[in-house]
């Protein structure tokens, strides 16, 4: 009876192991997978900003004009997620992540 129960606590601390070894490399893999997208992401975003702020640049005759007007929208954007984004990110963030944790 004794080895049964030593044998069954080992058996179990194994399954833990393992099970928590694969939801880490669950998170490890979609966080590299997320930094992978949002760099990629980052880097067209960032050459369409510009190609809009040259193209306002030429439109009204002053290159400057046309990247103070990118950069208003942006610190606007910024803005309206820091006051009105708060609890929607949340929301995303912990639904994303607990269906990766919890769903197997």
């Amino acid at each position: 009876m004794n080895d049964n129960i030593q044998a069954y606590i080992k058996s179990t601390i194994e399954y833990y192991k393992l099970d928590l070894y694969k939801k880490s490399m669950k998170g490890v893999v979609s966080a590299t997978r997320t930094l992978l997208l949002s760099g990629v992401a980052l880097l067209v975003l960032f050459f369409i900003s510009f190609a809009v702020a040259v193209l306002i640049g030429e439109e009204t005759g002053s290159p400057s004009i046309g990247f103070f007007i990118v950069g208003g929208f942006y610190l606007l954007v910024m803005l309206l997620i820091a006051i009105f984004g708060r609890k929607t990110l949340e929301r995303i963030i912990l639904t994303s992540t607990s269906k990766n944790i919890f769903n197997d």
